[in-house]
């Protein structure tokens, strides 16, 4: 995950539109909830996420898709 969060990092400081699809795999609806929140943590300064708040149909199915847009963090504070 850590990787995957530098490579948006630098896409988005670059001001490249980004989006990432998260599966669920094995793991429950409240690990996948858990790491959403966590990504959205990670790029608040620097990216707006699009598509917020998630479903539950979402959350509970097997992907989603997380698109960010590149922002300053002036922007980024309004959120």
């Amino acid at each position: 995950l850590e990787r995957k969060l530098n490579q948006l990092r630098g896409f988005l400081q670059s001001g490249h539109r980004c989006f990432l699809l998260v599966t669920r795999g094995r793991g429950s609806p409240r690990d996948v909830l858990q790491m959403t929140v966590r990504i959205l943590g990670e790029l608040r300064d620097i990216a707006k996420p699009l598509g917020l708040p998630l479903s539950e149909e979402q959350i509970y199915g097997r992907r989603f898709r997380l698109e960010f847009w590149p922002c300053t963090p002036e922007q980024a504070s309004d959120f």
